[in-house]
């Protein structure tokens, strides 16, 4: 995902050029860096949260 999310903003704010691929690859790794983290933490915690709130 986080991929396809880097991407898709690089084509935005840069464009489709010979410069593509230098920003892609830096926006995607930090990406990448900080969504896998987060994928594995976050969601236990918000079922700790959302069985409290019993929603």
């Amino acid at each position: 995902m986080s991929m396809f999310m880097s991407f898709a903003m690089v084509v935005i704010n840069v464009g489709l050029n010979e410069h593509f691929v230098e920003p892609w690859l830096s926006g995607w790794g930090i990406g990448f860096l900080v969504s896998l983290p987060l994928s594995f933490f976050l969601p236990p915690f918000l079922q700790k949260i959302m069985r409290r709130l019993k929603i």
